[in-house]
């Protein structure tokens, strides 16, 4: 739930949801981050949040100051989209001083890290890029889109993540994905976690 308009009501629902069929965690916009702690109580599911979002491209500065403020509220993984604008540019000497200064304060705060790539906006020469990085700095997950840029989720980027990530790196697929047909597909593809608005509909057929 990270409409930009969604209510405290919307959040309450998710919870509620989210514990009742037991899924991983839920992904809030981080002004509820404090309320649904209180809900958690620090139980399942696990509370995540992002930064950068859903743009990316925000000084990495900035983005490593929403993780610290995301910490202290109690979030327990946080999402962060990377600069977007500077791979177009090709100024991967930024993107690595980015990529190294989230994880370490991600890794400083304990949180588990996945950096959003929109790998829809991606050519395979980007992505093959992002994969020798990633494997270089290993954060815990690749994601591949926020949902709000470029067409999300597709299958062939995912077996691409697949083929070039290294094992210990996850994948987490996500924009689109609102069936259970397309949740199995992209799991098949290589994706070890789905993020969706469509969860309880893809767990109740």
């Amino acid at each position: 739930m990270l409409k930009v308009n969604c209510v405290q009501n919307q959040i309450v629902q998710i919870v509620k949801q989210a514990i009742q069929y037991q899924f991983y965690g839920i992904c809030i916009p981080p002004h509820y981050v404090p309320h649904a702690k209180k809900m958690l109580k620090n139980k399942l599911p696990k509370l995540i949040s992002v930064a950068g979002f859903p743009l990316g491209y925000q000084n990495y500065k900035v983005k490593c100051k929403a993780i610290n403020v995301l910490a202290q509220n109690g979030a327990q993984e946080v999402d962060v989209v990377t600069n977007i604008a500077a791979i177009k540019n090709k100024e991967w000497v930024y993107i690595h001083q980015e990529w190294e200064a989230i994880i370490k304060t991600a890794k400083a705060n304990n949180l588990p890290l996945k950096i959003i790539i929109e790998s829809a906006l991606m050519d395979e020469e980007e992505l093959l890029r992002l994969c020798q990085l990633a494997n270089q700095l290993k954060p815990n997950f690749i994601k591949t889109s926020t949902g709000f840029n470029g067409e999300g989720a597709e299958l062939n980027k995912v077996a691409f993540l697949k083929k070039h990530l290294q094992a210990s790196i996850q994948i987490k697929a996500s924009g689109g994905i609102k069936n259970a047909v397309q949740a199995k597909a992209y799991i098949n593809a290589g994706a070890n976690r789905i993020g969706t608005s469509s969860g309880v509909e893809i767990v109740s057929v």
